[in-house]
C-alpha cells in the first residue's frame, strides 16, 4: 500500500499531459455518420453538423501550438484537417461555416478547461494538497477530542450519569477510539437515547446523595423535583387540576417545607391556596376531562353579584383551614386570618373579586391549550409551548394572588429564582419534545448550576461537561453524515498517526507535512538587507524523527514544496473557485528544519531552520476571480509552530 502510494505519486508528478482519449472518443462520436463509410472503413463527418465547447475541448488539443491562438478561420480549418490528415480511422473535412462560431467560443472554453504540461497541473496539485491538508489537520485534531471525551464519560461522575448509553457505547470501541469515524452512526444512536432520557436522569440525580449530596432537601431541588413530575404530565397530556393536586399534596417535596424555610413553605401555601381555588371553579357539569372549569366569562359574571361573591368567599373560608403564611416580620398567620379583612367591605372585598377574575382569565386561557398536551408532531410545537407557558403562568397568579388579596405586597411568594427553575423545567421537556438537544442540554446545564452555585469545584465539572454535552447534542440532531461531520469538526478538530512518532526509542521517516504559522526573516533577491516575515506556512517533504517517550520526539524535517498561501486559501472557504495557472517555482521550497514533537497526544510540532521560496505569497478571491500574489525568488530562516500531519511512513521502527 506505502509503495503504491509513493509511486502512484511519482506518476502524477510526470505524466503532466495525459489525454483521456477514450473520453475525448465519446464526446466526438456524435460528429460523425458510422453509415457514411467509404470502402476502407474511414469515417466521413456528418451533414450539418452542430459542433459545441465539448468538441472544441478535445480537438484544440490535437492542434499544433503556433495556431492554437490564431484568429483565421481558415488557417484553423487547415490546421485542423492537416493535423488528422492521413488517419486511417476518420476524416476531418470541415466548412469555415461550420467552424467560425465554433472556435470563437472554444479558445476561451479551452485556454480554462484544457490542462497543459504545466501551470494548471502544478495549480491543481498545490490546490489538491492544500484542500488534503486542511482536511487532515481537522482529522489530526479530532481522536484528540473522542480520547478526552472518552475519558470525561469514563471518569466524570455528571457526564457518566447522564450519558449511560453512550458510556456503554464508547466502551465497546475501547482502544481504537481513533476509528471512531466508522463507529460514529452507532454513538449518535446513544446520544439520542441519553438525550431522550434527559429528563428522567435529572430527576434521578437530584435523589442521588452521591452525585448530588443534600440536592433533595434544598429548596431548589424540592422545586425541580416537583416541577419535573409536572412538565411529564404535560407530555403525557394531564389535565391541569391533576398537576394544582399533585403540587399541593402532601407527598409532594415542595409540601414538605418547614417554616424555618421561609420561601418554599410561602410558595407551599400559596399552592395550596391555587388548587383550593381550582377546585372552587370546577364545572360538575362537564363530560370533558380537558375543560374542568367554568369559563372566565361565567365566574366573571357570577361574581359581579355582591351576595354571590359574599357567599362564594365565606365558602372558601370554610375550606381554608390549614392554610398559613409567614409574612416579612417572620409571623406565621393563617388563611383564613387574612381573609377576614374583606369582610369588612369596601376596598378588600373589590381586591378579592379582582383577584378571583384574574384567575378566571388564566383558567379560559389554559383551558382553549389543553388540548395540545396530547400532540407529539413537530408542526404543533407552537401549540404546546403556549400549554406549557398558560400552566406557568397559572402557577405564577400565586404572586398576584398574594400581592392583591392577601396584602403581602412586599414579598412574591414564588421568588424569581424558583421561577427560572420552573421555567428550565418546562423547557427542557418542550426542547427533548422537539429534537432540539441542544436546548435541552442548556437547561440541565442551568439547573445544575443553580444547584451547585456555591460549591466552586461543582461549578468546574458542570463547565467541563458543557462541551461535550453539547457536542453529544449536535451528534444526535444531526440527520446526515456530512451534519455529523459538520458536528465533529465544530467541536472536535480528528489526531493518531503523528502520536506513532513520539513512541519512546522508535526511528521513523515519513513524507510529511506540517500546517501552522512561520515567523522569521527573510533575504529577497539579491538584497542584503532582511525583513520581518510571517504566514501559514503548509510545506511538505520528508521528516526523520526519534521518539522520546514522555519527551515527546525530536528530528528534521527536509521540505520540498510549500502551499501555505493555497493552504490559507482553503481554509478561508474550501469551496471557492479554483485556481488560475501556476508554475512549480511558484510552490518549490526546499529547506532543512529541525523540529521538536511536543509531548502527549496533541499533534504539535515546533521547528526551526531555512528554506528557499516559496515564490506563492497569497491568494485572494476577486470580482474577476482568483488573484495571486507572487515574489520574487529568496530565502527566509525562522521558526514556525504546526499541526504536525504525517502522510505516509515510508519506515516506522518498534522502538522501546
Amino acid at each position: 500500500m506505502k509503495c503504491a502510494f509513493v509511486l502512484s505519486f511519482l506518476c502524477l508528478c510526470l505524466s503532466l499531459s495525459a489525454q483521456p482519449m477514450l473520453d475525448g472518443a465519446r464526446v466526438l462520436s456524435d460528429l460523425f455518420d458510422y453509415r457514411a463509410m467509404d470502402a476502407h472503413g474511414e469515417l466521413f463527418l456528418e451533414r450539418g453538423i452542430e459542433l459545441d465547447e465539448e468538441h472544441a475541448a478535445v480537438l484544440m488539443q490535437y492542434l499544433p501550438l503556433g495556431l492554437k491562438d490564431s484568429k483565421d478561420t481558415a488557417a484553423l480549418r487547415i490546421g485542423l484537417e492537416d493535423t488528422f490528415q492521413g488517419n486511417p480511422f476518420f476524416s476531418l473535412k470541415f466548412s469555415n461555416q461550420d467552424l467560425r462560431a465554433f472556435l470563437e467560443e472554444s479558445r476561451e472554453h479551452y485556454s480554462a478547461q484544457s490542462v497543459p504540461a504545466g501551470g494548471f497541473f502544478v495549480s491543481n496539485f498545490a490546490d489538491g494538497l492544500a484542500r488534503f491538508l486542511v482536511k487532515r489537520t481537522k482529522q489530526e485534531l479530532s481522536v484528540v477530542f473522542f480520547e478526552d471525551f472518552k475519558a470525561q464519560v469514563k471518569d466524570n461522575p455528571y457526564l457518566g450519569h447522564f450519558c449511560p448509553f453512550t458510556r456503554e457505547q464508547l466502551s465497546l470501541i475501547d482502544s481504537k477510539v481513533y476509528q471512531f469515524n466508522d463507529y460514529l452512526q452507532t454513538l449518535r444512536e446513544g446520544f439520542v437515547a441519553d438525550m431522550m432520557a434527559l429528563p428522567g436522569s435529572t430527576e434521578r440525580f437530584l435523589g442521588n446523595e452521591a452525585l448530588c449530596s443534600g440536592c433533595s432537601e434544598r429548596g431548589e431541588g424540592k422545586v425541580m423535583i416537583d416541577l419535573l413530575h409536572v412538565a411529564q404530565q404535560m407530555v403525557n397530556g394531564a389535565s391541569p387540576v391533576d398537576m394544582l393536586s399533585y403540587l399541593s399534596h402532601s407527598g409532594s417535596a415542595i409540601q414538605s417545607a418547614r417554616p424555618a424555610d421561609t420561601l418554599l413553605y410561602n410558595m407551599a401555601a400559596g399552592l395550596r391556596l391555587l388548587n383550593l381555588l381550582s377546585e372552587s371553579f370546577r364545572n360538575t357539569a362537564s363530560s370533558d376531562p380537558r375543560m374542568p372549569w367554568h369559563s372566565g366569562r361565567e365566574i366573571r359574571e357570577s361574581l359581579q353579584d355582591p351576595k354571590l361573591l359574599r357567599i362564594y368567599l365565606g365558602l372558601l373560608w370554610q375550606r381554608a383551614g390549614g392554610i398559613d403564611f409567614i409574612l416579612p416580620d417572620g409571623k406565621q398567620v393563617s388563611m383564613r386570618t387574612l381573609m377576614e379583612k374583606a369582610n369588612s367591605g369596601g376596598q378588600m372585598l373589590d381586591r378579592w373579586r379582582k383577584t378571583i377574575e384574574a384567575l378566571s382569565e388564566l383558567i379560559h386561557s389554559l383551558q382553549g391549550t389543553l388540548h395540545a398536551s396530547a400532540k407529539t408532531e413537530r408542526a404543533l410545537a407552537d401549540d404546546f409551548f403556549s400549554y406549557s407557558q398558560s400552566v406557568s403562568d397559572l402557577l405564577l397568579a400565586i404572586n398576584q394572588t398574594g400581592r392583591t388579596a392577601l396584602g403581602m405586597e412586599e414579598r412574591d411568594l414564588i421568588p424569581n429564582t424558583y421561577i427560572l427553575l420552573m421555567r428550565q423545567c418546562n423547557a427542557m421537556y418542550f426542547n427533548v419534545r422537539q429534537g432540539n438537544f441542544g436546548g435541552a442540554m442548556g437547561n440541565v446545564i442551568f439547573c445544575l448550576g443553580l444547584l451547585k452555585k456555591g460549591s466552586k469545584n461543582d461549578q468546574e465539572e458542570i463547565a467541563k461537561i458543557l462541551r461535550y454535552a453539547n457536542f453529544m447534542a449536535a451528534i444526535a440532531a444531526a440527520n446526515s453524515p456530512e451534519e455529523m461531520e459538520h458536528a465533529v469538526e465544530r467541536f472536535a478538530l480528528p489526531p493518531g498517526s503523528s502520536q506513532a512518532k513520539k513512541y519512546h526509542g522508535r526511528f521513523s521517516v515519513a513524507l510529511n507535512a506540517y500546517t501552522g504559522f512561520a515567523l522569521g526573516r527573510e533575504f529577497l533577491g539579491s538584497a542584503m538587507e532582511a525583513k520581518n516575515v510571517g504566514a501559514l506556512a503548509a510545506p511538505v517533504g520528508l521528516s526523520c524523527t526519534l521518539g522520546l517517550g514522555k519527551g515527546g520526539g525530536v528530528g528534521v524535517f527536509v521540505p520540498l514544496i510549500d502551499v501555505g498561501a493555497v493552504t490559507a486559501y482553503r481554509f478561508d472557504d474550501d469551496r471557492a473557485g479554483d485556481l488560475p495557472e501556476l508554475t512549480w517555482n511558484n510552490i518549490l521550497s526546499p529547506g532543512l528544519y529541525i523540529v521538536y514533537n511536543t509531548p502527549g497526544k496533541w499533534p504539535l510540532a515546533f521547528g526551526y531552520g531555512a528554506q528557499l521560496g516559496p515564490g506563492l505569497r497569497n491568494v485572494t478571491e476577486t470580482k474577476d476571480g482568483v488573484a495571486l500574489e507572487l515574489e520574487k525568488s529568496g530565502w527566509r530562516h525562522g521558526f514556525f509552530l504546526a499541526v504536525d500531519i504525517p502522510i505516509t511512513y515510508f519506515y516506522l521502527g518498534k522502538g522501546r
